[in-house]
């Protein structure tokens, strides 16, 4: 299998990347069909189990793993969210301030996290051959200005409540 070729080469960590994308089939939310227009509130458990077996693999060959969170989940209006198609690329920026997708990358984080894998009787958060997690990939506010300015209204405001808030604080 693939891990018992990387562990000959060498290889003792693999980065989970991009289990978020809404390109990817299987992703972590859906395994096929199509990713784009769905709801990311729920693990998808077919994908799961996939990634569960996988891992039991590589850890079994001494490989550890990163976990990357947030690559390039893509919040959209089956979400409940509003103007989603003019959001920047791969869902970034407006997850650092929007209430309601930092309550959703908690529940993803969770989900994924605390769920026990059959394969290797542990959990990701329990560090049970996970290097380390990353939170969110490549995003900053810093140097995002133009970003910011084109978002819609409904974000804007969002943030701007926000900034004022920890301001007067």
């Amino acid at each position: 299998d693939i891990a018992s070729r990387l562990h000959a080469l060498g290889v003792n960590l693999v980065r989970l990347h991009h289990m978020d994308a809404p390109w990817a089939e299987p992703n972590v939310f859906h395994v096929a069909g199509g990713s784009y227009g769905k709801a990311t509130t729920s693990l998808d458990r077919r994908s799961l189990d996939r990634l569960d077996w996988f891992v039991s693999r590589l850890f079994a060959h001494g490989i550890r793993v990163d976990v990357n969170l947030h690559v390039t989940r893509v919040f959209n209006a089956a979400d409940g969210f509003p103007d989603t198609d003019a959001l920047p690329g791969e869902g970034k920026v407006v997850g650092y301030f929007e209430p309601g997708m930092i309550e959703r990358q908690r529940l993803y984080a969770k989900q994924l996290l605390t769920h026990p894998n059959p394969y290797t009787q542990g959990r990701f958060g329990d560090g049970n051959g996970v290097a380390l997690v990353e939170l969110d990939n490549e995003d900053s506010l810093l140097g995002s200005a133009d970003r910011i300015a084109g978002l819609p209204p409904h974000y804007r405001e969002v943030l701007a409540r926000g900034w004022n808030a920890y301001l007067a604080g």
